[in-house]
């Protein structure tokens, strides 16, 4: 709708100015005002199209909420396995994530070359990152409480989700995708 048509209306109504009064008005224009045409037909190619774009959004939500999940059971385990990262790194960061996949413990920093684990997240990161990120995760990681004798399961859990995320992130991108070439806007 052209806002400010929407505008209009609602100061015609007396209604204040919020999103969610914003989007309440604009439902009333739909349900109430005959003459506004609020959908291009010509947009989608079958008469169920509304229908259809409105379960692409609501899948695309779907797919970020179980990715948040996920996030959240990664951080949890990190929490025990690896809480060193998060010092250093965001938790949803691509150099958060790239260093669980190849380094998913403490201790697998501790044993693996400086260089080795700069040069992952320097391209993970398309060259943001500088050498400093790295010596900090090492110093972090040499004054760890986490015991050494970590098990290979609790590795795995954390190479588990940390493989569902790409995969989730995927899914996010392709949905996007299809939800633009579904409006022609592609």
């Amino acid at each position: 709708m052209n806002t400010n048509f929407v505008n209009q209306w609602r100061n015609a109504h007396n209604i204040a100015k919020s999103d969610p009064l914003d989007a309440q008005t604009i439902s009333t224009i739909i349900g109430t005002d005959s003459d506004v045409q609020y959908v291009n037909d010509n947009v989608f190619e079958n008469k169920n199209g509304y229908q259809n774009l409105k379960a692409l959004v609501h899948r695309h939500y779907q797919i970020k909420k179980i990715y948040s999940q996920e996030i959240n059971r990664l951080i949890a385990q990190c929490d025990c396995l690896f809480p060193e990262l998060q010092y250093v790194f965001e938790p949803k960061s691509a150099a958060f994530i790239t260093v669980l996949s190849s380094y998913p413990t403490t201790h697998d920093i501790i044993n693996a070359s400086r260089l080795e684990v700069f040069n992952v997240v320097y391209e993970a990161t398309k060259h943001r990152y500088s050498m400093d990120k790295i010596d900090k995760l090492f110093d972090l990681c040499h004054d760890t409480l986490v015991p050494d004798n970590i098990s290979s399961y609790g590795r795995s859990i954390i190479l588990d989700i940390v493989e569902n995320i790409k995969n989730i992130k995927g899914s996010l991108k392709s949905s996007l995708e299809f939800f633009f070439l579904s409006i022609n806007i592609h």
